[in-house]
């Protein structure tokens, strides 16, 4: 019987009241991470999670460079307050992938925010 793939899981919390947004990543036990993975196994899932303090964001995709064989697919949760990466291969290589994230307010349109 195969071994089960790796799930790793990141919690995300941004501040976007000043100019530049900040963000914290930190693993689901609070210690702090850059929320970086690096694949060995193919369809390794990658789960980023928003902090209650930032529920007046979503995830509205990843912004994904580097993924030369388009190997990384995504989906989003739970009212968009979740992005799930996997990885379909275990090639190695460097791939840069942008949380996209946009505010919610009725009143106007959303405006994303990278990080």
């Amino acid at each position: 019987m195969a071994g089960q793939v790796p799930v790793y899981e990141f919690n995300v919390s941004v501040e976007n009241e000043k100019s530049s947004p900040t963000y914290v990543i930190t693993t689901k036990d609070g210690k702090p991470s850059s929320g970086s993975v690096s694949v060995n196994e193919p369809n390794t899932t990658i789960i980023y999670t928003l902090n209650e303090d930032s529920a007046h964001l979503q995830f509205v995709g990843p912004d994904i460079s580097g993924d030369v064989g388009n190997n990384i697919s995504f989906s989003i949760a739970n009212n968009g307050s979740s992005l799930i990466l996997v990885d379909s291969d275990a090639t190695i290589g460097n791939i840069c992938i942008k949380l996209v994230l946009s505010l919610i307010h009725i009143s106007e349109p959303t405006r994303p925010l990278y990080i």
